[in-house]
């Protein structure tokens, strides 16, 4: 089970806190955003490295993602003792279990009655009920994300978004009559319907009526990947009636690589949980973000590209108001080096700023909602 309580409504957004994640006890205050892994690693990060040298403002819940595992599952169910233990991860921290990789684009026209597909190194993978079962077996994760049928565009007939919900709320009731009981795994319902009130709605109500879940995950309003162009005004009166077609004392994710501005708007439509993979993005772009000082009263931030040249021959901290390890200890001319040299340096140390100053963006978040 997710132990979740709200804390506090406000007409901006809901602060909570998380006291039990599975089966580790821990005091997790949202909104906030669990940290994207890839392989079961943060990208270019190493465990040691963000154990020494990442700040975190709480202890943090890892974002595992299946596409970039599944091809271990036989090697893992091997090795007996989870995933988190197989790869490494520190001790004591919740894992959440997401079906989709959020950088990872999806590919239309591949699901089907009784399964979704995802695609791994070596191609098409089918989910069903059954081997997501026996993955949650093998993996141990303290939650995991239920199978969902959201393979559906903007442009998508009424009759295929009636099939999307119907295959989303059966898959989820098969999966929860297989799971091993001796090793239950709280379970995040994923709300399909596209972009159709009437289906969003009926598969909140269905969903929201299932006890066992342990939280909702917004799914299905865009398809991973660069997110920099998804319009959140144009699906605001849809998630707001999603939400409040659902229990109020569980958990929303959103999942994606949402920047600043975005997530703050989805807070305010009344979202609890995110995930780290905007962080990561940019760090593979070579780029790092600032907040606006005053955010999130201006919800803007700003971005270093390190493949303009131009910055060779600035000595100057990347932010030098920021006190991250990168900021404190390079420059943006030695940065802008490393990232037109190819160097493996570059986004260790931009992943290493991206993702303290995203964890910084949700504590000002939960210190601006307070004082509501």
């Amino acid at each position: 089970m997710v132990k979740y309580s709200v804390q506090k409504r406000t007409p901006e957004g809901r602060l909570g806190e998380v006291t039990q994640w599975g089966d580790v006890n821990i005091r997790f205050e949202t909104p906030a955003c669990l940290l994207y892994t890839k392989g079961g690693h943060i990208p270019h990060l190493t465990w040691d490295n963000v154990e020494k040298r990442l700040e975190l403002s709480q202890p943090p819940v890892y974002q595992l993602t299946l596409p970039s595992l599944f091809e271990a599952h036989s090697a893992i169910n091997e090795y007996g003792k989870g995933v988190a233990n197989f790869a490494g991860m520190p001790d004591g921290c919740p894992v959440h279990l997401s079906l989709y990789d959020p950088l990872l684009l999806l590919k239309p026209g591949y699901n089907e009655t009784k399964s979704v597909s995802i695609w791994t190194r070596t191609g098409r993978r089918k989910i069903d009920p059954e081997i997501l079962c026996e993955i949650v077996n093998y993996f141990k994760p303290q939650s995991c994300q239920a199978i969902s049928d959201i393979d559906t565009p903007v442009d998508c007939a009424n009759k295929r978004l009636t099939k999307a919900v119907t295959r989303t709320v059966s898959l989820l009731k098969d999966y929860l009559e297989k799971m091993d009981a001796k090793n239950p795994c709280s379970t995040f319902a994923s709300l399909a319907g596209g972009y159709s009130s009437f289906h969003r709605i009926k598969c909140a109500e269905d969903l929201g009526a299932q006890e066992v879940a342990a939280g909702f995950t917004i799914d299905g309003f865009h398809s991973n990947g660069d997110l920099s162009q998804l319009e959140l005004n144009a699906i605001e009166p849809l998630i707001v009636k999603v939400l409040a077609n659902l229990p109020s004392g569980k958990p929303r994710m959103f999942n994606g690589a949402l920047n600043p501005s975005q997530v703050f708007e989805l807070v305010k439509f009344g979202v609890d949980l995110f995930d780290s993979s905007f962080s990561s993005s940019l760090a593979d772009q070579g780029k790092a973000f600032r907040l606006a000082d005053n955010y999130p009263h201006d919800n803007a931030f700003h971005t270093i590209d390190f493949n303009d040249k131009s910055l060779a021959d600035d000595f100057t901290p990347v932010f030098p108001e920021c006190g991250c390890y990168t900021c404190k200890n390079y420059t943006k001319g030695y940065l802008c080096h490393l990232r037109n040299t190819d160097e493996l340096l570059c986004p260790i140390l931009l992943s290493l700023h991206n993702l303290q100053e995203y964890d910084r963006m949700f504590v000002k978040i939960r210190s601006y909602l307070k004082e509501k």
